[in-house]
């Protein structure tokens, strides 16, 4: 019986697999906050590396230094030759969605087979909050550090020139992924070589410096990245660092707002997933206690818990939860800092927790029953929230269908706090139509693909507005041009806001349409 229970089984974690892809194709966009933007900016990079004189190119450039974050945006330009970048999007996101819990599957192959059913609790870490924030390049770095680690440990002892080779790649592809992940990367090596050494033996520093010497070599050019990335970002003032409250952080935690969008409608099955984990974790941290203390002195105790790999990602997992309370969320360049790290802590807590003896029958039910519960239950909600984002998203297309493509766009948001996550949607149409949309917060930050070139000093004019585009400076004004298409997306009754800009584009604009969320001025 249990032997044809093993030969099912990949066929029931295949079939997990394909229901974990089909909410992406469920409905007719993935939808999430920074999706637009992403799509937006590839179109811009395409038409830069292939057309200079295109309407991008007057306000655009590629970002000459070497940040992280590329890797989104190159997967996404590469796809789009083949796909519109709707389709595009959703191969990608079905790509990350298979490829995640597929190598996590592979390293609970190899640190714990008999534990194999535990790559199904991966599974909401997959459809986790920040996927739908829109986050992908920090979800392609995830996606790498799994690699990396079941790369690391089948290979390691016996290194060769395709094991550095291979190295190489993951650190260069986690890098352009996301700098945040690079860094967790070379921790985990760091803290592998240092806990698995022999300090009993002589010339042990001889030996880990043996070890450690090749990996830092094939690390370097990414950690002198790294540095000089830092180095180009002058230190921001106290008032642009923003610090969660412990509280905040152990609600945070206890919530399960990593597993989560809608906190509100998520937090009872986010919350029981955590629970779960939580009881993985304190069984597999009493069974390893009692084995410990089976060993004769204290010592032997020392090198037993720092020989188990499964206490390499026990380190890992409390140096995550541990940064999670000492790290700013916001350093001033960048946001939801906090919550990566609880993500990452929960992803090595999993990792630690597959190293308990089997379960029964008895406990695997259980587990597995409130696995499902969770995550069924989580994934509903997601899916819900993503048609929602598809009927805003159709709202906007027959505005879509009447901007000419090369045209300018100014578009305002009046959705404000009601619908926060359809704050980029309106970008779509600058990779849908090479247009224009002066709206652009990739562009600003300095540390995406796309930055705004200033140097020509390009303003736009619409009625009574003059628009320097993104940090561009209103001075020294070489050269103005007309706004094409003005495009308010959010409801206007009784808006205060929507009157002021009907009033300063009255001269010389007209509605061309206009809907009780949508209205498209055009200039005549």
């Amino acid at each position: 019986m249990l032997k044809r229970l093993n030969k099912i089984e990949p066929f029931v974690f295949l079939l997990v697999l394909i229901v974990n892809v089909a909410p992406v194709f469920g409905v007719k966009y993935f939808v999430t906050l920074d999706g637009g933007s992403h799509n937006n900016n590839v179109a811009i990079i395409s038409s830069l590396l292939t057309d200079p004189s295109s309407i991008f190119s007057s306000v655009y450039s590629i970002n000459s230094e070497l940040v992280p974050n590329w890797s989104g945006h190159f997967l996404l330009l590469i796809l789009s030759y083949f796909f519109k970048y709707s389709i595009a999007e959703k191969i990608l996101i079905s790509i990350i969605l298979i490829l995640m819990p597929i190598f996590f599957r592979k390293i609970i192959g190899q640190i714990a087979p008999q534990n194999i059913l535990f790559s199904y609790f991966f599974f909401p870490f997959t459809h986790y909050g920040l996927l739908y924030l829109g986050f992908y390049n920090f979800t392609i770095g995830v996606l790498f550090l799994t690699i990396l680690i079941s790369f690391w440990l089948k290979n390691n002892e016996k290194r060769s020139v395709y094991f550095y080779v291979i190295l190489w790649f993951l650190f260069f592809a986690i890098y352009f992924s996301h700098l945040f992940i690079f860094i967790v990367s070379v921790l985990f090596i760091a803290v592998h070589i240092l806990a698995t050494s022999n300090y009993k033996e002589e010339g042990s520093f001889k030996k880990i410096l043996k070890r450690g010497l090749p990996i830092l070599i094939c690390a370097l050019p990414f950690l002198y990245l790294t540095a000089t990335y830092f180095l180009n970002r002058p230190a921001k003032q106290l008032a642009d660092i923003q610090y969660l409250g412990a509280n905040n952080v152990i609600q945070m935690i206890i919530n399960g707002d990593a597993f989560s969008l809608d906190v509100y409608k998520e937090k009872a099955y986010s919350a029981l997933f955590v629970l779960l984990l939580t009881f993985l974790f304190l069984l597999t941290a009493i069974q390893n206690s009692i084995s410990v203390n089976h060993q004769i002195n204290r010592k032997q105790k020392v090198l037993a818990l720092l020989k188990s790999p499964g206490h390499l990602f026990l380190l890992m997992c409390l140096l995550m939860f541990i940064l999670a309370f000492v790290m700013p969320n916001d350093d001033g360049y960048g946001g939801y800092i906090t919550i990566r790290f609880v993500y990452l802590g929960f992803f090595f807590l999993l990792l630690f927790a597959s190293f308990q003896k089997q379960p029964d029958i008895k406990t695997r039910l259980l587990l597995f029953s409130v696995l499902i519960f969770s995550y069924t239950n989580l994934m509903d909600i997601k899916k819900e929230g993503l048609s929602e984002r598809n009927i805003e998203r159709k709202k906007l297309e027959p505005a879509f269908d009447k901007i000419s493509p090369n045209s300018v766009v100014l578009h305002f948001n009046l959705t404000g706090r009601t619908k926060w996550d359809t704050g980029h949607l309106v970008e779509n149409i600058g990779a849908e139509k090479q247009t224009l949309v002066l709206s652009n917060y990739e562009a600003t930050k300095g540390y995406f693909p796309v930055v705004w070139n200033c140097s020509k000093n390009i303003h736009f004019i619409a009625g009574g507005y003059t628009i320097a585009p993104g940090n561009c400076q209103k001075q020294n004004i070489k050269e103005t041009k007309d706004i094409d298409f003005v495009l308010v997306y959010g409801d206007k009754t009784g808006c205060i806001e929507y009157d002021e800009i009907v009033n300063r584009i009255s001269d010389g604009y007209h509605v061309v349409y206009q809907s009780s969320s949508v209205s498209l001025f055009k200039k005549e």
